[in-house]
Order: C-alpha cells, then structure tokens, then sequence
C-alpha cells in the first residue's frame, strides 16, 4: 500500500484508485490471521450488524494496476505475520 501511495505521488491526476486483492475477506478471516500472527488464542467478540455496514465487498485493483504499475505483492498472512514481527521488535517482545 505504502508503494501504491508513492506512485500515486507521480502517476495519475489526482484519481480516486483502489488499492485492494481483489479477494473477498471475511471479518474473521483478518482476525484470526492477527491472533495466529501473535500467538494469541483469544475468541472474537461479535456486536449486532450496524445500519449502513456492508456486508461484501472485494476492492478491484485494475486501475491501480492500470494507472500506477501497481499491483499487490504481499499476501495478507504475509503482511500480518511482517506488521506483528515489527510490532513485537519496537514493543521489544521479539
């Protein structure tokens, strides 16, 4: 994402781009990728849906690709598991 914004800086004229995988992902699917990635056997805690929330939704990267050269180089366990790494590092945990 942080290479996408960098080419948006350059590439473009101040167009409105997605940065996605394209890939549905469930809410829990995020969640259980973090607690695996910090070791955590913690249980989610579910609310009630609220007004407006969306229910699907998988953000297309063609014009990211497109406009900018950009497409997704990191897979979402790959990006968690790297984001908890660095987190337990600067928390010094590692």
């Amino acid at each position: 994402i942080v290479e996408a914004d960098f080419l948006a800086m350059t590439k473009g004229d101040n167009e409105i781009i997605n940065i996605g995988r394209g890939i549905e992902t469930s809410d829990f699917e995020v969640f259980d990728t973090v607690r695996q990635a910090i070791g955590r056997e913690i249980e989610p805690k579910y609310e009630a849906k609220r007004k407006g929330e969306i229910d699907h939704i998988a953000l297309c990267a063609d014009k990211a690709r497109e406009t900018l050269g950009w497409e997704p180089k990191v897979s979402l366990r790959d990006g968690i598991a790297a984001a908890a790494a660095f987190y337990r590092k600067k928390l010094g945990k590692a």
